[in-house]
């Protein structure tokens, strides 16, 4: 329910911003594998991808808290239907 509702964030700038930060529940949307990493890595967060999402990701997202946001790190529709179809092949192995 809360990632529903979650406001779209545009970048990772944004969400660190000292001067407005945000708060409530947010999203920041990556779009490739090397996305994720780059925003890992600004976030201080494991920036690992195994089985063809980040290794802490529940179908591709990422939960964090972040000062007063709770902050979902979300794959593009796109990349969220690769992450499927590549977690399929690996459970029938």
């Amino acid at each position: 329910m809360a990632l529903q509702g979650a406001k779209e964030i545009e970048n990772v700038r944004a969400l660190m911003d000292e001067q407005s930060p945000p708060h409530g529940d947010v999203k920041l949307i990556y779009r490739s594998e090397a996305q994720w990493r780059t925003m890992a890595r600004a976030l201080g967060i494991l920036p690992e991808w195994k089985v063809g999402m980040p290794r802490s990701a529940y179908h591709g997202v990422v939960t964090l808290q972040l000062g007063n946001a709770r902050v979902f790190l979300v794959p593009d529709v796109a990349l969220q239907a690769t992450m499927l179809v590549q977690k399929d092949d690996t459970s029938k192995e």
